[in-house]
């Protein structure tokens, strides 16, 4: 059976191993590249890309607390790293 994240409702699972945040929710050079050129100051940039990877995921906009803390610390350890 399919675990609630994997259905047609997703949802965000709390227990995310480093091979999910490396394929799902890492920044690619395009979009980090995309997101660069954006006339946005570091810290939008940042929001911008943590709600790109989570609406690619889930489908819509999560509200921030729902957002789990290792996916936002992967996204910022991978924009501020470049």
């Amino acid at each position: 059976m399919a675990s609630i994240h994997e259905t047609a409702y997703p949802r965000f699972s709390y227990n995310i191993t480093k091979k999910d945040l490396q394929k799902v929710y890492t920044p690619t050079a395009d979009e980090t590249l995309w997101l660069n050129k954006q006339r946005l100051n570091p810290h939008s940039k940042l929001v911008g890309m943590i709600y790109l990877k989570c609406i690619q995921r889930l489908g819509y906009f999560p509200k921030t607390n729902e957002i789990p803390s290792s996916i936002r610390l992967n996204i910022t350890i991978t924009i501020y790293k470049n």
